[in-house]
């Protein structure tokens, strides 16, 4: 397993001090969860048995590839929180229930999105959207889109803010409770800028649509002001140990 292979190699973490040590039964389904939620993504289960076949399942591969890449960074996050905290409390284990169910949802959403995306960029024809989705019906997409993407950041916050919450029973040094507030409120941030995307998509409909995408481009703003806030707050909190 990954995980497994991860759990060997020597990459300390310097921030944490890593109290997951060994894979959990926990870890255990949700890596089948995510190796089920990779299959669905395949462009075909069906090896092509004409040439035309094979091109034709080729050209969805880039969707793929990029489906796969947002897929294996929410296996990352997943991985790293269970590595520093090591939690199988009852609230862990209904929070990632609910993470496992939100990824298995957003899978389709998330490769019926991008194969349009790419599709368009590589034929570059407007027909070719009203043969998979009608205009109309695009603000539905990317609010459905939306939902799933903020659901799994929302409940990464919720996780974070769990590990907090239990800093005593893990002994948190006072560094890694600090870093677990901020990396919560980050999670919750990049949520609450999707939720307006969604709201966008939902409410103004092709009006707003433009806005409604535009809006992702607050995650990146949203982010760099937190990890400026953070660095700051790390740096007095560094002083405040050296006095």
């Amino acid at each position: 397993m990954i995980r497994q292979a991860l759990l060997k190699r020597k990459h300390p973490d310097l921030r944490f001090r890593h109290r997951g040590t060994e894979v959990s039964r926990l870890e255990g389904i949700s890596d089948a969860v995510f190796g089920f939620a990779l299959t669905l993504l395949v462009v075909s289960l069906e090896v092509p048995k004409t040439f035309d076949a094979l091109m034709t399942s080729l050209k969805g591969f880039l969707a793929f590839g990029v489906c796969f890449a947002v897929l294996f960074q929410i296996w990352t996050r997943h991985f790293l929180f269970f590595r520093r905290y090591g939690l199988e409390d009852h609230v862990t284990r209904m929070l990632n229930a609910a993470l496992l169910f939100v990824v298995l949802g957003y899978v389709y959403p998330l490769k019926f999105l991008m194969s349009t995306f790419v599709d368009v960029w590589s034929v570059g024809g407007p027909n070719l959207i009203s043969k998979s989705i009608r205009e109309e019906q695009l603000p539905q997409l990317f609010a459905v889109y939306g939902a799933g993407f903020g659901l799994i950041y929302f409940l990464f916050g919720l996780l974070y803010f769990n590990a907090n919450r239990l800093a005593d029973q893990l002994e948190l040094t006072p560094f890694e409770r600090l870093d677990t507030r901020w990396q919560a409120v980050q999670y919750m941030s990049i949520s609450v800028v999707t939720l307006l995307s969604v709201l966008l998509a939902a409410i103004g409909g092709k009006t707003m649509l433009r806005w409604a995408v535009g809006s992702y481009a607050l995650i990146i703003v949203a982010v760099v002001v937190l990890s400026v806030l953070e660095s700051q707050s790390r740096s007095r909190f560094e002083r405040h140990q050296e006095m």
